[in-house]
């Protein structure tokens, strides 16, 4: 499946690959930094229990405790190089284990060694068995979608304070580059709810921004903080027709966490009848979770 047509199903699961970026990190044994940042391939995917019954015990392809032999997720590019995953101890937004009921969703990501950047893409082979599945989940990542490492000069450290973390990624929001502000709202969205003041930032950026990838970005980071976020739902009701397909299919996701007004609920259910119809991969499904949700609302 070619990530960049939007979320793959397999099974019980859906698989969405949000971002993928080349960035520096940090070598930690035992919360002790071992050796000097290295350049990775950073994956950052969601998944999601998409059946209408029964949980499902998720084990992270990529997290530290887990044994190479039961999750030997692998990447391949089109030269036919492989790469295998890197365990690398406390990766900000990686995940170990998660149990997911229907409906409900975890954010992962997989690091593998920075690859060879003159290819056409890159093929990553996940094991289902993490998910309760069989076989093998196979997505190919076009290299157009891998955003480069951004250089930068004299790096300021990033502030341990959560609150002061907040602030320095608002102030990221305003970044010239678009990698830059795509990479603030990841660190945002991990924040969950603690990200809330940075949503009149987001609002803001959102109405002015001419790049559709961070449009994603900002509609993710309303979706994982959630209720906190309902000053956003006008956002999210003009994200529904954003000009780029997996901006509305984002927004109809953030609207099942964020939530609705009755009057904002009769608003948006038209529009989602109508992406009803999209052939893009992903956004019927997620306008159909959002009908279900909004409908209920939209009777108060």
């Amino acid at each position: 499946a070619d990530v960049s047509l939007g979320a793959a199903r397999f099974g019980n699961v859906r698989i969405k690959v949000n971002t993928v970026w080349v960035d520096d990190v940090k070598v930690l044994l035992q919360g002790k930094e071992v050796g000097a940042a290295q350049d990775v391939l950073v994956i950052a995917y969601e998944l999601e229990n998409v059946s209408e019954r029964g949980a499902i015990s998720f084990f992270g392809w990529g997290g530290y405790k887990a044994k190479p032999e039961e999750s030997t997720a692998l990447l391949t590019d089109s030269n036919g190089r492989p790469y295998r995953r890197l365990l690398l101890e406390d990766v900000e937004g990686q995940v170990e284990a998660r149990v997911l009921d229907p409906g409900k969703r975890t954010a992962d990501r997989i690091l593998f060694p920075a690859p060879d950047d003159k290819v056409d893409y890159y093929r990553l082979e996940l094991p289902a068995k993490n998910f309760g599945g069989d076989g093998t989940v196979r997505l190919q990542i076009p290299r157009s979608m891998v955003m480069a490492k951004v250089v930068r000069k004299d790096p300021e450290p990033m502030p341990r304070e959560e609150n002061k973390k907040v602030a320095a990624l608002r102030q990221q929001l305003r970044a010239r580059l678009a990698p830059d502000r795509i990479r603030a709202c990841a660190a945002l969205a991990d924040l969950r709810a603690d990200a809330t003041p940075a949503v009149p930032d987001l609002i803001k950026l959102y109405a002015s921004e001419r790049d559709t990838q961070v449009r994603v970005a900002i509609v993710n980071v309303f979706q994982w903080i959630g209720p906190p976020a309902k000053e956003a739902r006008p956002t999210l009701l003009r994200a529904l027709q954003d000009e780029f397909w997996m901006v509305r299919r984002e927004a109809a996701d953030a609207l099942c966490t964020v939530g609705a007004e009755p009057e904002q609920a009769r608003k948006a259910l038209p529009i989602l009848r109508k992406m009803l119809e999209s052939k893009d991969e992903g956004v019927a499904d997620s306008a159909r979770a959002a009908i279900r949700q909004l409908e209920k609302v939209a009777k108060q």
